[in-house]
């Protein structure tokens, strides 16, 4: 929203902006959301290993 901005700051910037966050805040999640189920393989071929 652009409540949050100084009204000296364009509206189509502060848009723009919150745009390249929200793609940021996506990349990031998806990075951890990868990363989770990496660990989660990870975890469980050492629980099949161990079974050996």
């Amino acid at each position: 929203s652009d409540s949050e901005w100084p009204s000296s700051i364009p509206p189509l910037l502060a848009r723009c902006h919150s745009y390249h966050k929200q793609q940021h805040m996506k990349s990031i999640e998806f990075k951890i959301f990868n990363a989770e189920i990496q660990s989660h393989s990870l975890y469980k071929v050492t629980q099949l290993n161990s079974r050996h």
